[in-house]
This record gives structure tokens, C-alpha cells and sequence, in this order.
């Protein structure tokens, strides 16, 4: 559990994320290779591709010829707010950063915090563009709140928020009436020296460690959990099976970046990225297109991301005997409306394989009368025609700026990602 701690720690944006995952990769011999480049591949060997820093595709080519594919896709970003383009402002002697909602946050959990910075900024390097990540800690900022004694109502009748009005960072004070360099700019120059800064996409990060609550080391909470629970479950599944035989059945993972904001981006799931790379390494096996469409058909997909877990505060919230319980196992998200993906033969497999190596299973369904929220599943399957299931770790307080989950359920998940790739 303390490589997981670590890679969540390591992991406050989505680029760190896929930064984390290739240190990872590579210690393990993967090699990279380039969408802009030709592909070379060797049976046996590993690959992975990265797409605008925020995505990535690892796989193992197969001894044999390509038969079928078991791919894992989970996504790297997560809810939080992005510094404004031009966000930075003075106010009386206090300096602000403008914000930008990303996702789906829940306001009130950003508040009274201390907020780091983490993202990629680019920058002028001998009259060429650079990338650079950057992850500030030493630096916070916060977005502060009333106090009861003016905002008299706040328990009584909530917390009203505009995100316009209100979600502003305080990050520094200064006896300047004007600032010829913004504290945004110089603080960053501690970090990356630069010549000149270009552009950046920056995002505040809690600065809190992921750490156990109660008893047993079982329960935790931590940044992040959604979805950096199942992209690292993915990861260490694939790893744990690298010294298997993969006769001609190849293992993936598929890590998309955008998924709170609804995918449609280069990078995101709803992009030719996967499809793209899938068919690259059919023409390199010289394997014509009914090759390729038997391979899909033969193939299926696990979308893991998390499920809500019952919080007995609110029981009318959740169905009745469909709401999976923290450390009970993997969640199996069910939903006609298909805002899930599903195939009752992939949950068969995985109902024979979870009960052959006692791994837990429960099922996850929302009301009947409320909206539901979607994953990465449908689009892969509609834009690949590989079939999928969507599937993964019960939580609490989803989009939070901590979240709740069970290293069982994580665990659990591993060693069924693991055990699939066998089969």
C-alpha cells in the first residue's frame, strides 16, 4: 500500500499521473515509441505511447500472431480548478488567482485549505517551445470563506457558492500598488527557470498525504481516488504478469485524459488515440483488416472507475440491496440506460474467475429516479466495437477534494486485473 500512497502522492495532475506511470514502465523495460514516428515492434517486447502527456497506451506484444486483446482503460484526471489564463489579480494589498471549475468538484470541500500548484507550463528554451511539469508546495494558496459572524445562515440554510464570485485563491499579500512580474510567474521561476513563460495549465492540489483512518489499515482516504485507484490497479496488474507467456493474446492498458470534462479532447476517450495505436500494431504484424475485426470481436475491455459506496447518513439516496459496501469487494456497475458498459458474457467470466480465487463482487445501481453519471466504457465500446464492462472500487465523498476507499476492495481489484490477463 505505500507504492500506492507514493504514486498518488506523485500523481497531482494528470500529467504527473502518466509521468509516474512511465518511471514505472520503464524500470520494467518498457520502451517508448512515438505517434509521430514509425512503429518497430519485436514479439515479446513492451511499448508504451504517449499522447499529449495527459494519455497513455502500454501493451505486450504477443510470441504469435495477434488474437485477442484484454484492455483495462481508466482515466488520469480528476474534479479540481485550473488557474485562469489570466487569472491572476491584485485586491487591496492581497494578490488572487481567478479560477476555473474543472469537472465536477464539491465546492465547499477546496475551502479553508492549503492548496498547492500542479500542471505543465511552457516555456521559451533557445527559441523552441518547452514542456515543463511543475508541482508547488512550498507555496500555497487557499480559498477562504465568511466567517458565521457575517454569514449568520451558513449551517442553517447551507453554503451558497458562485463559482464566479467566490472560488478565488488568496496566494500572497504585497505592499506594491503594481507587480512589474505577477507572484504567479516568479514563483514558478523557483521552480522551472525559464526565460520566458509561454503558457500554462495549472491546477490547485491539496497538500494533504494519503493516510489510513481507524483501525487495521484498511480504510484510507486520500486526493485523487477518483480514478487513481484503478489506473494503478491496471498498472500493477499488468506488471505482476510480466513474466508470463502471452502466447497471442495481448495485454493493455489504456489511460485517457479529459474524462471529467467529457472526453471530447485529442487526448480524451472520445478521440482516435486507442483505435488509432490498436491498428498500428496490426499493419506492423502485417495482419490485414478481417484480422483485425476477428481480433475485436475475440477482445473485451474492463472501464474501471469508482462506484459510490453506501453512506448510511443518507440511505434514502442509494437503491435498496445495489449499493456496494466499503470492503466488500469490486463493484459491478449496472445501468440499462447505458451509461455504463456492460455484457453480461464478460460478467459471467469474471463472476467464474472472482469465485475460482475467492475475490468479492457486488453489484452497483442507482435509483430508479435519479440521474446517473457515465464512464469511459460506452465511447471505448462504440468507438473500437470491442465489448466491455464497467467496473471498480466502492468510495465515499466521490469528487471531493479527499476521498474515501478500502485497500481490500483495491487489493481485490489488482488480483483480479492480474488473474484476467492469465485467461
Amino acid at each position: 500500500m505505500s507504492n500506492l500512497f507514493s504514486c498518488i502522492e506523485n500523481s497531482p495532475s494528470a500529467y504527473h499521473t502518466v509521468e509516474t506511470v512511465v518511471s514505472e514502465l520503464k524500470k520494467k523495460k518498457f520502451k517508448e515509441l512515438k505517434e509521430s514516428s514509425p512503429f518497430k515492434l519485436k514479439k515479446g517486447e513492451r511499448y508504451y505511447v504517449k499522447r499529449d502527456s495527459g494519455a497513455l497506451i502500454a501493451f505486450v506484444v504477443p510470441q504469435k500472431s495477434i488474437k485477442a486483446a484484454r484492455i483495462y482503460l481508466s482515466h488520469t484526471d480528476s474534479p479540481t480548478f485550473r488557474i485562469k489564463p489570466q487569472g491572476e489579480y491584485q485586491h487591496e494589498n492581497m494578490i488572487f488567482w481567478s479560477l476555473e471549475v474543472y469537472g465536477g468538484p464539491i465546492y465547499a470541500s477546496w475551502l479553508n485549505r492549503d492548496l498547492g500548484l500542479a500542471g505543465r507550463i511552457f516555456v521559451e528554451d533557445q527559441g523552441k517551445v518547452k514542456e515543463e511539469l511543475v508541482h508547488i508546495t512550498d507555496h500555497p494558496a487557499m480559498i477562504t470563506q465568511l466567517p458565521i459572524h457575517i454569514d449568520r445562515k451558513v449551517n442553517s440554510e447551507g453554503l451558497k457558492i458562485s463559482a464566479q464570485q467566490h472560488l478565488n485563491a488568496l496566494a500572497t499579500l504585497t505592499d506594491k500598488k503594481e507587480l512589474k512580474t505577477s507572484y504567479l510567474e516568479k514563483i514558478l521561476k523557483k521552480e522551472k527557470p525559464f526565460k520566458k513563460l509561454l503558457n500554462h495549465e495549472l491546477f490547485l492540489c491539496p497538500l494533504e498525504s494519503p493516510r489510513f483512518l481507524g483501525e487495521g489499515k484498511d480504510l484510507f482516504s486520500a486526493p485523487r481516488i477518483d480514478n487513481l485507484l484503478s489506473v494503478y490497479a491496471s498498472v500493477e496488474a499488468l506488471i505482476q504478469n510480466l513474466k508470463s507467456h502471452f502466447s497471442d493474446t495481448m495485454p493493455m492498458i489504456y489511460l485517457a485524459n479529459h474524462e471529467e470534462i467529457g472526453s471530447k479532447t485529442y487526448s480524451g476517450a472520445d478521440s482516435p488515440f486507442f483505435k488509432s495505436i490498436f491498428e498500428r500494431i496490426f499493419y506492423q504484424e502485417k495482419m490485414d483488416y478481417d484480422a483485425l475485426q476477428q481480433c475485436c470481436a475475440n477482445s473485451l475491455a474492463l472501464s474501471l472507475d469508482g462506484a459510490h459506496a453506501l453512506d448510511p447518513k443518507s440511505p434514502e439516496q442509494f437503491e435498496p440491496r445495489h449499493t456496494p459496501l466499503l470492503g466488500k469487494g469490486i463493484a459491478v456497475k449496472i445501468d440499462t440506460g447505458a451509461s455504463y458498459s456492460y455484457s453480461n458474457l464478460i460478467l459471467s467470466k469474471i463472476q467464474l474467475l472472482a469465485d475460482k480465487h475467492k475475490i468479492k463482487i457486488q453489484n452497483y445501481l442507482k435509483r430508479g429516479d435519479q440521474r446517473q453519471g457515465s464512464t469511459l466504457g460506452p465511447m471505448f465500446v462504440e468507438k473500437t466495437g470491442i465489448p466491455a464492462l464497467d467496473l471498480g472500487c466502492a468510495q465515499l465523498s466521490m469528487h471531493s477534494v479527499k476521498e474515501v476507499a478500502s485497500l481490500r476492495d483495491y487489493e481485490g481489484l489488482v488480483k483480479l486485473l492480474s488473474k484476467l490477463y492469465r485467461i
